[in-house]
């Protein structure tokens, strides 16, 4: 399970399914 800054809100937007898809490839390259 991804969890990143879904407690904010606690909902996937689409939106926030691309920045964490985004977010997560940055830390799998880093």
């Amino acid at each position: 399970v991804i969890k990143v800054n879904h407690d904010s809100h606690g909902v996937d937007v689409p939106e926030d399914v691309e920045k964490i898809e985004s977010f997560m490839r940055q830390r799998n390259i880093s």
